[in-house]
Parts: C-alpha cells; structure tokens; sequence
C-alpha cells in the first residue's frame, strides 16, 4: 500500500516533528522516513527560553523543545495577560476583544534597545503593570524569541528549521 510513496518526496507539517513520528509507525512507513522534510520553528535560545524550559520541566517532567510551539503558545498566553493589564489601567477595566487588542499593540515599543526589553517570565509582571499604568508601551523578548511586531503588518518573524529523517532522528537541514 505504501509502495505508491516510494519515490515521492512527502512533506510534513509544523506540528509532525514529534517523537510520535519517530516511534509509532511501522516498518513500511519508517522505510519511507528517507523522502520526509518538514518545517517547524526552530528551538529558540537564550536566557528567557531556558527559564522556561526549566519551569516547563519542573511542571510537566517532560522536554518542551520535544514540540513545536510550546514557547509560543507560552508567549502568546502571556501577551493575552498583559492585554488584559493594559485594559484594566488604559481601558477603564473594560476587557473586550478591541480593548485587548488596543494593548497587544503596546506590546512592541519603536526605538526600545535590547536592553530595555522585558523578558516574558512571571518576575516582569510589575514592571509590565507600571509601563501601562503610565500609558507607556513595552517591547517584549519572549520564550520563543523576539516578539517585535511589524507597525504595519503586524507580524513577527522567526528561524524556521527544514529537517530531515536520519538514523531514526530528527536532523536539522536549513534554517530559513
């Protein structure tokens, strides 16, 4: 049945890269691993994101480099918090979906230097507070790296890994 496959390439999604991939498929799709590439953001790196990574560990006793987004989705519940803060000081206390999104837009400074970003972590929540409070906007380096978002598009961007199947394991191609 998997013999159609044998001379195409299969490309797999952001989510695949799993060790489920890896180990729960049989003998006929592993043999198959040698046409598989996929993409998925890389493992970030630095100090925020290895503050999570051991908060991650200590909660759940588990790898959150194993799956991708996990420090986004760190970031993203995060930056919906501090929407929430940025409405209770700047908002009257009204949370809605356009007060929210009023200080999701706080959260990239223009001209804020790397020093002056403010780590994603439960220790930068005051300071987070005492910005909004005062009206001002804060530039965030989160889990998943920079969280900078474009004025215009308002998007971010990030390394994205091309990977491979090899030796039963996941192997970094490219980064793009």
């Amino acid at each position: 049945m998997l013999s159609g496959y044998a001379t195409l390439g299969l490309f797999l999604p952001d989510t695949a890269r799993t060790s489920d991939l890896l180990n729960n498929v049989n003998e006929d799709a592993q043999a198959l691993f040698p046409n598989v590439r996929g993409t998925g953001p890389s493992v970030p790196a630095g100090t925020v994101y290895d503050a999570f990574k051991a908060s991650y560990v200590a909660a759940w006793q588990d790898d959150a480099s194993a799956y991708s987004y996990t420090a986004h989705a760190y970031d993203a519940a995060w930056m919906l918090i501090y929407g929430f803060a940025w409405a209770e000081y700047q908002e009257d206390g009204l949370a809605s979906g356009l007060t929210l999104a009023r200080g999701l837009r706080k959260l990239s400074a223009p001209g804020v230097t790397a020093e002056d970003q403010v780590p994603v972590r439960p220790s930068s929540w005051n300071e987070v507070k005492a910005s909004f409070s005062d009206g001002a906007a804060v530039n965030l380096l989160g889990a998943s790296g920079q969280l900078d978002y474009d004025p215009v598009t308002e998007e971010t961007t990030g390394p994205i890994d091309v990977w491979v199947i090899e030796g039963g394991e996941f192997v970094v191609e490219e980064v793009v």
